[in-house]
């Protein structure tokens, strides 16, 4: 099935959350529930810090091996250069490990999700210049909901994650716990989550992990738009493995 372009998307979901606060009673100062982004595989920034041994082979000898610190490797204005997407699909890459029986990553390799309960790493997919303007995710939606009275880390939050794994019991905790803070922060208003394509099947995962007294408690609304297809998910497992 053929996804819904962003702009719609950013529009529909906008046209939900005004119906949404012309629902609500007021709480929040604004009398709207609280939002937790859930971004798709796009909006979920992830970076990296390098120290790989000289023994083990890079695809190409311009991709780096050591880094000062830590810097973002999804998405980044490098995967459009030629060349780099080897380093990059190096970079985010997994193998399995016999003694864990688990997918790890690389020898030398971290990779981590950053400013989890904050929009900022899914306002654009990526933020450095010129590619800044052309590269916008959940901005309209997170500049109007501002307009509107929210404010990033008191009643908008998001709740990014490691795309390349299935939701991990410390991500499934943390976002058990922010939206509970949120909540709580919101006058005990309950959440609104607003999810996109892989988005979409991390909520999907958490909400089956709750009771649903847990639900009715802290689960206003679940907005999905759209779901990820099979295709979305063969091209990015294309990058791991």
């Amino acid at each position: 099935m053929e996804e819904v372009p962003l702009a719609l998307l950013c529009s529909m979901l906008l046209l939900l959350m005004v119906m949404m606060c012309a629902w609500a009673v007021t709480a929040a100062p604004h009398g709207c529930h609280p939002v937790v982004f859930l971004p798709g595989i796009g909006g979920s920034i992830l970076e990296a810090a390098l120290d790989i041994p000289q023994e083990e082979p890079l695809p190409h000898f311009f991709c780096p091996r050591k880094t000062q610190s830590w810097f973002r490797v999804w998405i980044s204005v490098q995967d459009l250069t030629p060349g780099h997407r080897d380093c990059i699909s190096y970079d985010v890459g997994m193998h399995w490990d016999n003694e864990t029986q688990a997918f790890e990553d690389r020898k030398g390799v971290q990779i981590r999700s950053p400013d989890f309960g904050s929009v900022r790493a899914m306002d654009y997919l990526n933020p450095s210049l010129p590619m800044r303007p052309f590269t916008k995710y959940f901005h309209d939606l997170i500049a109007e909901l501002s307009r509107r009275g929210y404010r990033d880390g008191e009643d908008m939050f998001g709740a990014g994650y490691d795309w390349r794994k299935l939701p991990s019991p410390e991500w499934l905790a943390a976002t058990r716990r922010l939206v509970e803070a949120a909540a709580a922060r919101s006058g005990g208003r309950p959440v609104d989550l607003v999810a996109h394509s892989m988005g979409c099947l991390h909520a999907y995962s958490f909400l089956m992990g709750q009771t649903q007294r847990w639900k009715d408690r802290y689960i206003h609304n679940l907005v999905e738009n759209p779901r990820p297809s099979a295709v979305t998910l063969l091209n990015h497992a294309s990058l791991l493995f």
